[in-house]
């Protein structure tokens, strides 16, 4: 991939602030696929190749608005994209062996604040994304099963985010943050069988995290004892985008970490996924019959950290 980019800002007075940047890339991938035989012979009969290219511009422009010097108002335009590729095929396959590129638009409406000297802070952002000609791994309508990357249609994304922190007293500190997102196609897709309106793949309609930590504020041997707990929750979600898709389960994850903390080094223990719960990532209804992606059990480990230089 070759790229250039740049950007731009200007502010009139010191409550305005506009800002515009471009980015040109020119992007090519090749793939080669063969299968080997034992004694190094190779076999012709599945000997495949592709190259793909991409070469766009993308755009950021930005507003920002300062209500006072601790908080701000914010709207933002940018888009992206994704590289195209190839298929790994089989004869008998009804979807194309390569996929095109697809490309996204972002749209945000913010809001970002501090309070009292720093000691509360307050983030909201709502957000819409259109996403074109969206590339997502899908079963092949044929009569091989074969599981190729296509580009399925149109999608929209459209979420609210939200965030809160605050420091109580001298010594204990709590935030929560928490989106939600409404992710569906807007158009049809008859060869793969999705219609407008059905919801996208992997992406949870809820999820949010909260944390506490207390550090003890007297301090010993230059530190400070401290102690955190954090739990999260990722809402249901589907593993596929046809009308076959299977719910995968929320879960929730609380993780605990105590340590002691000094301007230069840390040591402490921790215990990761602290209820050892089961939590299905990705349920593959593919061979074998049954497999799922699941995150790791309970874990427990003791760490230090070092740093020089440190003014």
């Amino acid at each position: 991939q070759v790229a250039a980019f740049g950007e731009i800002g200007y502010s009139p007075n010191e409550n305005w602030t506009f800002t515009a940047g471009l980015r040109w890339f020119d992007h090519t991938r090749e793939r080669q696929y063969f299968t080997q035989q034992p004694n190094g012979r190779d076999s012709s009969t599945l000997f495949e190749e592709g190259e793909t290219s991409t070469s766009d511009i993308t755009k950021k422009l930005s507003i920002q608005y300062n209500l006072s010097g601790d908080a701000m108002l914010y709207a933002l335009f940018s888009d992206g994209f994704r590289a195209g590729g190839r298929n790994v095929t089989r004869p008998g396959v009804i979807l194309p062996a390569d996929y095109d590129p697809d490309f996204l638009e972002n749209y945000e409406l913010g809001f970002k604040s501090r309070w009292d000297g720093g000691r509360y802070t307050f983030n909201l952002t709502a957000f819409r994304m259109d996403w074109e000609d969206y590339q997502v791994e899908v079963v092949d309508p044929g009569p091989l099963f074969a599981v190729l990357v296509t580009n399925v249609g149109d999608a929209r994304i459209e979420g609210v985010s939200a965030e809160f922190s605050a420091i109580l007293g001298d010594s204990l500190e709590v935030g929560v943050n928490m989106q939600f997102l409404d992710p569906k196609t807007t158009s049809d897709n008859p060869t793969v069988g999705t219609v407008s309106g059905s919801r996208l793949p992997f992406s949870a309609k809820e999820k949010g995290a909260a944390w506490l930590q207390y550090t003890h504020p007297r301090e010993f041997y230059g530190g400070n004892i401290y102690g955190r707990i954090q739990w999260t929750y990722n809402g249901d979600s589907l593993n596929g985008i046809d009308a076959t898709a299977t719910l995968q389960p929320s879960y929730q994850i609380a993780d605990f970490k105590i340590g002691f903390e000094t301007a230069d080094w840390e040591a402490y223990a921790y215990v990761d996924n602290l209820g050892d719960k089961r939590a299905i990532l990705f349920d593959q209804q593919s061979a074998p019959p049954g497999a799922v992606t699941i995150n790791a059990p309970r874990t427990w480990g003791l760490g230090f950290s070092k740093s020089w230089g440190r003014n």
